[in-house]
């Protein structure tokens, strides 16, 4: 052969496995992998269909271990901190209690229409019923524990137009107002810690 034409052929040769490298790079793109591992649970894409890079492809989650985002205004974040137990109620059984226990606290709050809240993440640490993602939850973090106090029901506390605290009692027949000192509470009750 001429030279020339081995010069041609080789040149070819080099056009081929530039092409087979690059067909291998493209397929090797086209190969969806994950850094954790999971259990799909949805795809938004079929085989061959064109993607945006803002679409999640597959949606993953770890169905051994679940958390519940929840939201806390900037009156109560002050009191919440990572390691706290927390009590976490669900909607679709709610008369179980599972624990928890607070795992993240975002340092950077959100204003919504002028109200500031921040992201807390609770680790549900039982698991005595079947859970699934998204269900609602309500949860109690446990910010302080006393015992053997006593307490009174929220609806029992008044305040004054002065802003002292009072409970009203019955005695001998008749309502009278007892000004006392609170304590800790919560949304059912109320520590009385004198009067």
């Amino acid at each position: 052969p001429e030279e020339e034409n081995v010069a041609v052929a080789e040149a070819q040769v080099e056009q081929a496995r530039a092409g087979l490298e690059q067909a291998r790079l493209r397929l090797e793109d086209a190969i969806l992998t994950t850094p954790i591992s999971g259990t799909v649970l949805a795809t938004n894409a079929r085989v061959g269909e064109l993607v945006g890079a803002a679409v999640p492809v597959v949606v993953l989650a770890d169905v051994e271990m679940y958390h519940v985002e929840t939201s806390l205004d900037e009156n109560d974040i002050g009191r919440v901190q990572m390691g706290q137990d927390a009590t976490i109620t669900l909607d679709a059984f709610p008369d179980v209690r599972l624990s928890g226990r607070v795992t993240r606290v975002d340092p950077l709050g959100r204003v919504t229409q002028g109200v500031v809240s921040y992201d807390v993440q609770v680790r549900v640490l039982s698991n005595e019923v079947p859970l699934r993602p998204n269900m609602t939850a309500i949860v109690d973090i446990v910010v302080d524990r006393k015992e053997g106090v006593l307490v009174v029901p929220n609806r029992a506390v008044r305040r004054e137009t002065g802003g002292r605290r009072y409970v009203e009692i019955l005695s001998n027949g008749e309502v009278k107002q007892r000004f006392v000192t609170t304590g800790l509470s919560n949304e059912l009750v109320t520590e009385i810690v004198s009067g």
